[in-house]
């Protein structure tokens, strides 16, 4: 008998990607490790991608190039996405560090495989996959007769149900969305709370995953180079008290997330910023700022890493092996203040 109550995360299980080897089977097979990133139109997700890249690039004792394709050749959609990744890797990351705007245009989602080699021998190579989308895809649905989350499309989907290993989930919170500084969050903090939703109903091998709630643009909150030290030396307290504000349903979901194992230490924040911004477009900071704009990047590939490195293909999934960190002179994301589920609940009832 139908199950009349299905919800359309757990329909769209029911369409296949494609024939054949499944994303999630390519991605065990590759060894890569999935960085699932999600959120709204204009929040940042290209440009986070991009910054990451571009800050290994920019270290000597780091080699990063993009990986080959996920997909088997012989799967038709493999040519395609690996375009895209393609697309993204070279002429976007172009565009980022010649200060051009960053135009991309994203249809379907698709995964940018991206190899980091350290040139230390004490520290092992790892594969991952950046996921990006279109940023409608998370947003709610403005229908009033259609479900108010939208469903994955079936490539997460896939990733989320059948991937045998730990991911990394990374929830992208943009301090404002689209130009300027009004407080036009709403959308964004209810899309990502859809994307929780999605995210607990589908995914059932989440003991070795890991969480990040990154409160993006943070240079539009705290400008870089003023007298305040607020840019460069935020407290946690200082970002918990704007993700209360602009985002309590969606924050306060994600500290209450049920994972399994160590669930507190999977679970972390922090704000960044992909780079000094002016005028619309990307500068190189003054020289003396540098160290200050480049710890946000090395920070999450620091966590990033240790993610990957901890958990990662082809080993037994039963087991775990020691952390590992990229820079050792920066830190990770921190984790999030322990509050009594009676005050989370609180909190995203009675958000405004």
């Amino acid at each position: 008998m139908d199950d009349v109550s299905e919800s359309p995360f757990t329909s769209a299980t029911r369409r296949r990607t494609s024939p054949g080897i499944s994303l999630a089977e390519n991605l065990d097979r590759t060894e890569r490790h999935p960085v699932l990133i999600f959120g709204s139109s204009a929040a940042g997700k290209s440009s986070l991608v991009l910054s990451l890249i571009l800050g290994l690039q920019t270290m000597r004792d780091i080699n990063v190039s993009l990986g080959d394709p996920i997909l088997d050749p012989a799967d038709p959609r493999s040519k395609v996405m690996h375009q895209r990744a393609k697309d993204t890797y070279d002429r976007a990351a172009y565009e980022l560090a010649t200060g051009k705007p960053v135009g991309i245009t994203i249809g379907e989602p698709f995964f940018i495989p991206v190899d980091v080699k350290p040139t230390n021998s004490l520290l092992e190579p790892v594969k991952f996959a950046f996921l990006d989308g279109r940023g409608e895809d998370y947003q709610p649905n403005e229908d009033i007769n259609a479900d108010l989350f939208r469903t994955f499309k079936p490539e997460i989907v896939d990733v989320l149900r059948s991937f045998p290993h730990g991911i990394t989930v990374i929830y992208v919170a943009p301090y404002s969305v689209g130009d300027g500084h009004d407080r036009d969050t709403p959308s964004s903090n209810f899309g990502l709370l859809g994307v929780m939703r999605g995210y607990e109903e589908l995914r059932e091998l989440r003991r070795h995953d890991s969480h990040l709630f990154l409160l993006t643009k943070w240079d539009q909150y705290a400008t870089p180079m003023d007298a305040r030290p607020l840019f460069s030396d935020a407290s946690a307290n200082d970002v918990d008290r704007v993700l209360r504000d602009r985002y309590p349903n969606s924050w306060g979901t994600f500290q209450a997330l049920p994972l399994e194992g160590e669930a507190h230490e999977r679970r972390a924040f922090m704000q960044y910023s992909s780079g000094y911004f002016k005028d619309g477009e990307y500068r190189e900071p003054p020289h003396s700022f540098h160290g200050t704009f480049k710890r946000y990047p090395r920070t999450v590939m620091n966590w990033l890493y240790g993610n990957a490195t901890q958990y990662r293909p082809g080993r037994d999934n039963r087991t775990t092996s020691p952390r590992r960190s990229l820079f050792p002179d920066v830190d990770v994301p921190t984790a999030p203040p322990r509050r009594s589920l009676i005050d989370l609940l609180n909190h995203a009832l009675t958000a405004r």
